[in-house]
Formats: C-alpha cells, sequence, structure tokens
C-alpha cells in the first residue's frame, strides 16, 4: 500500500510540476449607440395661410391687421420631452422684426406673433419657442397677420418662413 501511495504521489507531482503557458491574449471591444427618441413636423406648406382681404385704408390706423391663427405640431416619440421652434426667413427691409413681403402690395410684411404674445423676429432673434411634448405632440399656436411697414398700397402679400424643429 506504500509503494501505491508513493507511486501516485510521483504521479501527482509530476502533473503539478507542469506549467500551463497561454498562447496570446486579446481585448473584446464593445460599441453601441444611444439615442433618444425622434420628432417630425406636422406636413406644413401644402397650404398657404390665408389672410382675409383687407383695405389699404384698415392700415390708417392700425399697426397689424387680419390676425390668422393656425398652429404647427410636431408629432414626437415618447422619450423626447421638448421641441424647439425655430423660425427664419427674409427680414423686411423697413422691419428687420417683420418677414418680408415678395408681393406686390408696397408698405406691408408678414407678421408672426406666437400665443405668449411676443413676436417671432425675421432678424433671427427672439425667433426660438421651446414647447413642451404632450402626449407626443409638441402644439405651438401661432398668429399671422399683415404687418405695416410704410405706406401700404394695394396688391398681396406673399412671404415665407422656414421652420425647424430640435428636441430632446
Amino acid at each position: 500500500m506504500k509503494q501505491q501511495l508513493l507511486c501516485m504521489a510521483l504521479i501527482l507531482s509530476g502533473v503539478s510540476a507542469q506549467t500551463v503557458h497561454a498562447a496570446t491574449t486579446g481585448t473584446l471591444r464593445a460599441e453601441g449607440l444611444i439615442i433618444n427618441g425622434t420628432c417630425n413636423l406636422a406636413a406644413i406648406g401644402v397650404d398657404p395661410i390665408k389672410l382675409a382681404t383687407v383695405k389699404s385704408s384698415d392700415f390708417d390706423h392700425q399697426q397689424s391687421v387680419a390676425p390668422k391663427n393656425f398652429q404647427l405640431t410636431a408629432n414626437c416619440e415618447p422619450e423626447v420631452r421638448n421641441v424647439t421652434f425655430i423660425f427664419s426667413g427674409t427680414p423686411s427691409s423697413a422691419d428687420g422684426g417683420r418677414f418680408a413681403n415678395t408681393g406686390t402690395a408696397a408698405g406691408v410684411a408678414l407678421g408672426l406673433v406666437s400665443s405668449d404674445g411676443r413676436a417671432i423676429r425675421a432678424d433671427g432673434t427672439d425667433n426660438t419657442r421651446l414647447i413642451p411634448v404632450v402626449a407626443t405632440k409638441a402644439v405651438i399656436p401661432l398668429t399671422a397677420s399683415y404687418w405695416k411697414v410704410g405706406p401700404v398700397t394695394e396688391g398681396t402679400l406673399v412671404s415665407q418662413v422656414i421652420v425647424k424643429i430640435t428636441y430632446d
């Protein structure tokens, strides 16, 4: 029995004396991207905002005539909390805060006001509005109107405002 144990001890000591070598090592790398949800501006530009027909004499005692209420909507995924609406366009040469008229009437520009009563300015100042998302929608109520910038003559008002959104 002593001999068997001695043989077994020798065999086991031979096994434990062997050294294990690693052939190579490497690094595992993982990458990914996490994004917030997205928003899309609901279709605009298909139908122009139609201001009422007015007379040039309507401007005799008023700066702003024929206000037209409307709203813009951003449809968002549930993760989005706020949408910033950014407005830009060509300022009127007579009043940089109003959007230029490319129509045939003289002395008028487009006035744009948000529901808080502040003018959205064409000159790039005070031209953004932060709107919270409620039930996956950010809705901004606006009012467009004719805006007197000089002696008014008959003709058309045609104006273009570019709307961009960012969100978080």
